[in-house]
């Protein structure tokens, strides 16, 4: 899994600029191959922050599947082994609370997909 973190100061003008920080983006715990997950769209994306579900879904309900989405970035650049596609982040981003809840130094985000793992991070401001 992929935490894309976003620096909103930049991303207000430019999605690129805010999503390329140094330190900002984290992967893992680790990779697994397509062969290694059974049904793909059954796995549970669940996001805590500060051990408060934020965010919850099944991959199933991704406006785009995996599969079109591999096809349609194959048309724009060659895949290869290994690479990673960000697909997106699920309703609950902090812009999208009423209010608006952004991340702020000392959080703790934990971001579990079902039967891969847990990513967890602390926010930094450095």
């Amino acid at each position: 899994m992929l935490n894309d973190g976003s620096v909103r100061e930049w991303q207000n003008h430019s999605i690129h600029a805010g999503k390329n920080f140094a330190g900002s983006g984290a992967c893992g715990p680790w990779m697994l191959t397509a062969d290694e997950i059974e049904k793909p769209e059954n796995m549970e994306l669940t996001t805590r922050l500060n051990g408060v579900i934020v965010q919850q879904t099944m991959a199933n309900e991704m406006i785009f599947s995996i599969p079109q989405q591999i096809a349609y970035i194959s048309n724009i650049l060659p895949l290869s082994a290994g690479d990673i596609i960000a697909t997106g982040s699920p309703e609950g981003t902090g812009g999208s609370r009423k209010p608006p809840r952004f991340l702020k130094k000392d959080d703790m985000l934990d971001i579990t997909v079902s039967n891969i793992g847990t990513l967890t991070n602390r926010v930094d401001d450095s």
